[in-house]
């Protein structure tokens, strides 16, 4: 839930494109709304424990009534209008952006440096922040005028002097300036980027550092290529970043020069969008003629026809096909919080004849439709499966294999699909029974059905609980009746782990049962905190001596590093204990079992190192100080109930734990290690020597029998055209460097990486797998590296979207992560068949890993991981 609050707020920020910054005085009566309505209904919002970061559905009704008031009538598919008439609240902060976005201009960063400091300080206001993010520069830091003359200085001299970059018809500038640290004048940065309004322009971007511009500035340019042949997918991916990504607000010239584009642009017909991509081909967008009906009557006649009274318009296009020209008005139910009702969200595409007025179809659940004449979608459709017809292959494949499951039974399974390549579809039936696991299926576009699995085994004392979580939700969000059937059902089964045993050994009592109930406990967890930017994540009643314990992890917004875990006496109020939750070290059983319970199930080891973690370390056990689990630096001794963690070398640290016999620990304290040896050099990891090169000079690896001898002549032959001898090996690695970047960077070519990888860094160890991994040569006649990008591309926004949402895929992409940055390996791998493999990385965040597409050389994908280590 920490996440998903931070989430929130960067999304808000980072996921929107519109026009530039509206002058100070058109501005005045939305800063009127949001100062004297938004932020003082904020602020009330959080009289109680903790920060609501929600307005209610009537809290939103009011504010925009108070925006009309004002003279200010927001359009009907405006985000709020659409929580309005969908009668849902709005989080608080998206509430205000979204005013801003009228009243500025559109996107956060083409704001002026003023309306981001305002608006800084408005967050601050409400709880968002403790302090105001610093937007403005101080006296000593260059003025926004000299930071924007440098940076389109610097765009100048790299791409052209002549460039007209102050020309806002043809770009709008995204500005942004940043102090990290509020004390450190030395992380003040600026930011500038160019984005075009039309895809013919390139866009541009500077950043550099406030106090030396000239020695950190870094230029990046993206000049689009529309010389035939181009793809498909870039001609859709440059339209969504120039006209934003809701196709609902591109203006009738932008689609009628998208169609007229991809006439020239290359459809594969495996291409998960190409139906879409030929239907763009097909419809063209003309602009109405006199005799038809207009744009605001095909609006009503559409509505009178859907007969839906929470949808609202999104789109209105009048389109053409073989000369049958239809008025697309797309409108649909959007849900914007956790509503229970989601399952009422819906789009629908309704075609009006622009001669007649007849509403002429109506069509359900597919977003694109609405963009496209119907004529034209049923063509691009022709010999695609019915929705319909997957599901029902899928079902009935599942049933054959399985006869015993009927995954089309709504009481046990939720279907979810996933379109794949090839307009393949993965069907996943997600169990809503705790005694049996998923389903999952895929079915091809001709019908043919692959991978059918399901788990059909019973659950296990150290199983019930993710399947709990599986059927139920996350377990913070559990209803007290979900824990004591829990704790009903595990009776029966056998549990070897600790969170299994746990679960065994406590007793949850039904809340009735007990004086304080959730909701007061939840007050009086956040009082204790004490911290008014709280809020309770999980709230489990168990049983204890003398009175049954509310424990609730408690989320605290203040910059601490771990949230406190509370046990609240249900009968009296008072606090029983308070432990430290660390994300990443903690165990789930800390927050439904009591200390006495979960500890005398660890052994003392593992309970002293917690201590030791929690009492001295920053954060994690990564903390080298603390890292006593590394024996070749701690030894550790067990006396009784007393643990001494002693440091082998000189300076080292020494612990001393002593624990009670329940486990708790009463004592935790650090001294110098006695130890007086020096701890040996650290130089990172050092492999073992080669082998001996072979006696004509060549390396050790070379000709062995892991790759056939035509792989050994082609790599002779790839050196030679790449003038590198065993000689002069290391050297040329040396210049590779410096002309291609470090050797993880896509720039590299395949053919030199792979001459470095097998010659330089295959060890004898690598060897003794089987099969082992070894780069090999891209077959000419299979996809080159660049068409394998742009599958991988597509493969991961499509399995990233509905985890995280395309906003934070937008996201990604503005602050650097660039696909073709990611590391390219073609690997023998599976039975020696080639994959390629493609790494997303998170520049700005020290190259965090995003994720990664594996694929086979015809560019099918085998493996989708959206954050690999747990982000996703």
């Amino acid at each position: 839930m920490k996440n998903k609050w931070l989430a929130l707020f960067i999304a808000a920020i980072l996921a929107v494109t519109a026009a530039a910054s509206a002058a100070g005085t058109e501005a005045d009566p939305y800063r009127e709304v949001i100062e004297q309505t938004a932020v003082p209904m904020a602020m009330a919002n959080d009289t109680g424990a903790g920060l609501n970061i929600e307005f209610s559905a009537e809290e939103l009704a009011g504010l925009v009534r108070a925006l009309n008031e004002h003279g200010i009538v927001l359009e009907e598919n405006n985000a709020l209008m659409q929580a309005v008439q969908n009668d849902a609240g709005y989080f608080e902060e998206e509430v205000m952006m979204e005013i801003c976005r009228q009243a500025f201009g559109g996107y956060y960063y083409t704001w002026t440096l003023e309306d981001q400091d305002w608006y800084e300080k408005l967050l601050a206001k409400i709880g968002f922040h403790e302090t105001p993010e610093i937007r403005m520069p101080g006296a000593d830091d260059m003025t926004y005028e000299e930071a924007e003359a440098f940076a389109f200085r610097m765009i100048r001299e790299e791409y052209g002097r002549e460039l007209p970059l102050e020309d806002r018809t043809v770009w709008k500038l995204e500005r942004e300036f940043w102090r990290g640290d509020p004390e450190d004048p030395d992380s003040a940065s600026w930011y500038f980027e160019l984005l075009p309004l039309d895809v013919e322009q390139a866009s541009y971007s500077v950043s550099f550092e406030d106090r030396d511009p000239e020695g950190t500035y870094s230029v990046f340019a993206d000049i689009p290529d529309w010389t035939a042949p181009y793809t498909a997918e870039d001609l859709m991916m440059k339209f969504n970043r120039v006209y934003a990504w809701n196709g609902g607000r591109w203006p009738r010239e932008a689609w009628q020069r998208l169609h007229e584009m991809m006439q020239e642009a290359v459809l594969d017909p495996e291409d998960t969008d190409y139906p879409e991509y030929l239907a763009y081909r097909l419809t063209a967008y003309p602009e109405p003629a006199e005799g038809e009906i207009s744009r605001e009557e095909a609006i009503r006649i559409a509505k009178e026809a859907l007969q839906q009274d929470r949808a609202a318009l999104d789109s209105a296009l009048l389109t053409e096909y073989e000369g049958s020209r239809v008025w697309m008005i797309g409108m649909g139910i959007y849900i914007w919080t956790d509503r229970q009702d989601e399952k009422d969200a819906a789009t629908w595409a309704v075609a009006v004849d622009s001669r007649t007025g007849e509403a002429v179809s109506i069509r359900n659940g597919n977003y694109f439709t609405a963009f496209v004449h119907p004529a034209a979608y049923e063509k691009a459709m022709e010999g695609l499966l019915e929705e319909s017809e997957y599901l029902r292959i899928a079902a009935e494949a599942v049933r054959e294999k399985y006869p015993e499951i009927n995954p089309l039974d709504e009481t046990e399974y939720e279907i979810r699909s996933n379109r794949l390549r090839g307009y393949a579809h993965e069907f996943n039936f997600i169990t809503k029974n705790v005694q049996h696991g998923d389903a999952a299926v895929t079915v091809s576009a001709d019908g043919t059905v692959s991978e059918v699995t399901a788990d059909l085994t019973k659950p296990t004392g150290d199983t019930l609980f993710s399947r709990y979580w599986k059927v139920c939700g996350y377990f913070g969000a559990w209803g007290q009746e979900t824990w004591v059937q829990l704790g009903r059902d595990i009776q029966a089964l056998d549990a070897e782990e600790t969170e299994g045993q746990a679960l065994k050994l406590t007793r949850y009592p039904e809340e009735s049962s007990v004086r304080i109930q959730h909701a007061e406990a939840q007050e009086l967890a956040i009082q204790a905190a004490g911290s008014r930017m709280a809020e309770v994540n999980t709230c489990v009643l168990v049983d204890a001596d003398p009175n049954p314990v509310w424990i609730m992890r408690v989320i605290v917004y203040d910059g601490r590093e771990e949230d406190p875990v509370i046990g609240i006496d249900a009968e009296t109020g008072s606090v029983v204990f308070t432990e430290q939750y660390l994300v990443d070290e903690t165990p789930h059983y800390v927050l439904f079992s009591m200390p006495e319970t979960w500890r005398t199930l660890r052994s003392a080891y593992d309970t002293a190192m917690k201590a030791v973690v929690l009492t001295y370390a920053d954060h994690t056990t990564e903390d080298p100080e603390v890292d006593v689990y590394n024996t070749e630096d701690w030894e550790m001794k067990q006396d009784g109930l007393t643990v001494r963690f002693t440091g082998r070398w000189k300076g080292m640290k020494a612990y001393e734990v002593e624990l009670d016999g329940k486990g708790n620990v009463l004592r935790c304290e650090r001294s110098e290690s006695p130890s007086e040896e020096e701890k040996p050099e650290e130089g990172g990891w050092v492999p073992e020597p080669l082998p001996t090169p072979q006696p004509d000079g060549k390396p050790w690896i070379w000709g062995n029998s892991f790759a056939p001898e035509a792989y050994w002549n082609q790599l002779s032959e790839t050196m030679e055209k790449a003038g590198v001898t065993f000689e002069n090996l290391e050297a040329r690695i040396f210049d590779w460097y410096g002309e291609y970047g470090w050797y993880g960077d896509s720039d590299w070519p395949q053919e030199l990486f792979l001459i470095r990888f097998v010659l330089t860094e295959m060890r004898p160890e690598d060897l003794e797998h089987n099969p082992v991994d070894y780069p090999v040569f891209p077959d000419p006649e299979k996809k080159t590296k660049e068409e394998i990008e742009e599958i991988a591309l597509k493969a991961y926004r499509e399995a990233a979207e509905p985890i995280k949402g395309s906003e934070w895929v937008d996201r990604l992409n503005m602050l650097g992560i660039l696909w073709s940055n990611g590391i390219y390996e073609y690997y023998g791998i599976d039975w020696q068949k080639p994959a390629w493999r493609v790494n997303f990385l998170e520049l700005e965040t020290c190259w965090e890993d995003k994720g990664f597409v594996m694929l086979d050389e015809d560019g099918n994908v085998l493996t989708v991981q959206v954050e690999p280590y747990g982000g996703g």
